[in-house]
């Protein structure tokens, strides 16, 4: 979802990914695209985002302070191929991430 996140008048990028590499790259189930300018993006990730399998993500102003923050929903119930990090009963069916920048 390309939005201004940090308040620097471009657009940035927050993705998800319900199949990346949970055994060697967790962290890219999401990531955030800092728009640097100029078509280059410095990739960030929260630790947090490594607890689950992220199949829906939204978008918005949730606590009214003026910034965008974003909220994950997560998938591990079910069979699947790519076994989730951890034990699904014991991840979080969603995450907000407040925005805390400026």
């Amino acid at each position: 979802m390309a939005r201004d996140y940090d308040g620097d008048g471009d657009l940035d990028i927050a993705t998800i990914s319900f199949f990346a590499d949970y055994e060697r790259q967790p962290e890219e189930g999401f990531v955030y695209l800092k728009n640097e300018g100029s078509f280059n993006f410095s990739p960030y990730s929260v630790p947090e985002a490594q607890s689950g399998r992220w199949l829906t993500m939204d978008v918005g102003d949730l606590d009214g302070d003026g910034k965008i923050d974003i909220v994950l929903g997560n998938f591990t119930l079910g069979p699947s191929a790519i076994k989730p990090k951890g034990d699904p009963s014991q991840t979080p069916p969603f995450i907000i991430l407040k925005n805390t920048g400026k």
